[in-house]
């Protein structure tokens, strides 16, 4: 098996961290009830417990193939209890497999494997996010949009946000690209398109401001695009230089308007990063200077 990237390897410390807690609080008991099994006919206790030395032991490959083998013995014994905690190791594993296949760029495998993690334990939601962020890369919009709007809904606020992000972040993409480079009405139409399919699915964030202003100034909407430009200020949560682009926005938008001495100050909270040479030629416009 190829060696795991450090994201996979922190997710299986947690799982050998989980899985050395069940063995103190768990293994110890079974071991000793190891003759009483074996005339029982139980052998999955046995089996369990070599799935948990395998995991403790850092043999993933072994451990998971013997917790699948303990899973119908366990379930023909009906212990709900070993079934539970080995479907939970499963699915983590499935779960780590599946993010490292993602990162690998192999998204059909990395949804295969989310897919049995997900077999495994259906209620482990780590592996329906992974899922949805593997179709959202093979282009398959409309099951990853479902898929990411359902994990928001599952009651694991982790993955939620992570979900939330990735739809927040498909339709700006696609606005971004629209309003890159020469916007004309038509792609600011489409851009405004996007980002009001987004609000379908999500909430509206600075980015997402910012970029609707810059689709009305490109249209021509100044007073909306200004109006934007505030709320995406309002939002705005990132360092001074990000923020540069809201204002230069704004000042635009105030500029075209008319409004040159609200303009005129709109660019100088812009003069940062990348707009600074475009806020000062404005500037210099503005008073006359070029």
């Amino acid at each position: 098996m190829k060696s795991f990237n450090r994201a996979s390897l922190c997710n299986l410390k947690h799982i050998v961290l989980s899985l050395t807690v069940l063995a103190f609080a768990s293994g110890t008991a079974l071991a000793q009830e190891t003759k009483t099994v074996i005339k029982e006919g139980q052998e999955y206790k046995m089996k369990y417990n070599e799935a948990l030395e395998f995991a403790k032991a850092k043999n993933y490959k072994e451990a998971y193939a013997a917790f699948e083998a303990t899973l119908p013995l366990a379930e023909a014994a009906g212990d709900t209890e070993v079934i539970n905690r080995s479907s939970k190791v499963l699915a983590q594993l499935d779960n780590s497999y599946g993010t490292r296949a993602f990162k690998a760029g192999k998204f059909e495998e990395a949804i295969q494997h989310h897919e049995k993690g997900i077999a495994h334990k259906s209620d482990y939601v780590p592996n329906h996010y992974g899922k949805g962020k593997a179709l959202e890369k093979l282009d398959r919009w409309d099951e990853a949009v479902a898929l990411l709007k359902s994990v928001m809904e599952m009651g694991d606020r982790k993955s939620a946000n992570a979900a939330e992000k990735t739809i927040r972040g498909h339709y700006v993409y696609i606005a971004s690209s629209n309003l890159s480079e020469n916007p004309t009405k038509s792609t600011a139409e489409k851009a405004l398109a996007s980002l009001d399919e987004m609000l379908g699915y999500v909430d509206a964030d600075a980015d997402t401001y910012y970029y609707q202003a810059e689709a009305n100034k490109t249209i021509g909407n100044y007073s909306d695009a200004i109006s934007l430009a505030d709320q995406a200020l309002g939002a705005h949560r990132g360092s001074r230089t990000d923020k540069a682009k809201i204002y230069f926005v704004k000042g635009e938008a105030l500029m075209f308007s008319g409004s040159s001495a609200d303009a005129a100050e709109a660019f100088n909270n812009a003069l940062y990063g990348n707009y600074k040479p475009l806020a000062q030629h404005y500037l210099d416009e503005l008073k006359g200077g070029g």
